[in-house]
Formats: structure tokens, sequence, C-alpha cells
């Protein structure tokens, strides 16, 4: 992530932002993009507010 993004990320770092629920998208994307995973989003499925 680090090679690719130009900040620096750590193994704590990730496991923090996945705990607290703190991951922002683009990092995601980023965790997706190297493991070879593409996201989906299916907004019938997410219920907002609940």
């Amino acid at each position: 992530m680090t090679e690719l993004s130009g900040k620096h990320y750590s193994q704590s770092l990730i496991s923090h932002k996945l705990k607290s629920e703190s991951m922002r998208y683009t990092e995601m994307k980023l965790i997706c993009k190297i493991l070879g995973y593409r996201i989906y989003i299916d907004f019938d499925e997410i219920r907002l507010g609940q």
C-alpha cells in the first residue's frame, strides 16, 4: 500500500482502521486492487440508519 499510495501504512495501522471502522473507501479500493478483487456496492441491500 505504501508503494502504491506514497503514504505510510503498517500492519497495525490497517488493523486499527478495520477495528475502528475508519478505513476510507480509497484505502479499501487500494487493498482490493492489491489482492485482485473488485468492489461492488448494491444500494438495494444497504439500509441506511439501521
